[in-house]
């Protein structure tokens, strides 16, 4: 499970959220057709190969908790930060501060955020792998502890203006909306972190292949919570209603999530995330 970090309404878009987010008119204009005939379309992300190995895990300790070094990195196009050693903070241009403590508060109960987006990140410069560990050869060798301050980096990302303002705007969109930008963005090999939400909960997974037909959207994903396994998200394009089978609860029970309509998932380019946090 992860626990969505909100830091309050979106204030604004900044210079690199536009220049990855000005393609979206033209990108719905060249979605209208993506369903008009059966077609499978693949990222080229093998779980086996470029997910980790581990799943997902809770707690914070020393080793694993963000430090303000990487806090300062993360907001440095965005806020003013202050050590202290009671409690560090940035204040963003907006006036709204956050606390160190807090974010890894929201760490200690998942780091899937974190987990889709470093997986994706690999995926896209595998030079990188062998930066985290050199006698690693693909993402699937990698240890929790030679990338758990790159997870916990990645999983807090989503605290950005740019990253919330484009939550914000993606996830009042219809599923079969989403599902078709989504669609496109692969075609493209430019994957996504998609948020996937409960009543009390949330959870981020990265679709790596779609199969569409004019009536049914069917997602492979990677989910940090199954290593080396694909999970499905399905989506009814005519009724707007989707299921995800493999949502883990508080409680840690799994089971189905089903969901009409907006408000229950969003996604994020993974390009923007990098944009945005000078990465």
């Amino acid at each position: 499970m992860c626990v969505p970090i909100h830091v309050g309404p979106f204030m604004g878009t900044s210079a690199a959220s536009a220049l990855i987010a000005l393609d979206e008119p033209e990108l719905t204009r060249k979605t209208r057709g993506v369903t008009a005939r059966n077609q499978f379309i693949s990222l080229g992300f093998d779980v086996k190969r470029d997910g980790f190995s581990f799943s997902n895990w809770s707690g914070l300790t020393a080793d694993d908790a963000l430090t303000f070094a990487n806090m300062s990195k993360l907001f440095s196009k965005s806020a003013t930060c202050v050590e202290d050693p009671l409690d560090s903070s940035c204040t963003l241009r907006s006036g709204q501060r956050i606390n160190l403590s807090a974010i890894n508060a929201f760490l200690a109960q998942g780091r899937c955020e974190g987990m889709t987006v470093l997986a994706a990140r690999l995926f896209l410069f595998p030079e990188e792998i062998k930066k985290l560990d050199p006698t690693a050869n693909n993402t699937i060798n990698l240890t929790p502890k030679a990338t758990a301050r790159e997870i916990a980096y990645y999983s807090v990302t989503q605290v950005l203006p740019e990253i919330q303002g484009f939550t914000a705007r993606t996830i009042m969109k219809q599923p079969y909306v989403l599902a078709q930008e989504i669609a496109f963005r692969i075609k493209l090999k430019r994957p996504v972190s998609l948020g996937v939400y409960g009543s009390n909960f949330a959870h981020s997974v990265m679709p790596v292949d779609v199969k569409m037909s004019p009536r049914e959207t069917i997602f492979s994903v990677y989910d940090p919570n199954f290593p080396n396994q694909i999970r499905t998200l399905k989506l009814n394009n005519i009724r707007g209603e989707w299921i995800y089978d493999s949502a883990v609860y508080p409680d840690g029970s799994y089971g189905s999530l089903t969901w009409k309509g907006p408000g229950r998932l969003d996604y994020v380019p993974i390009d923007l995330r990098f944009a945005s946090s000078g990465s």
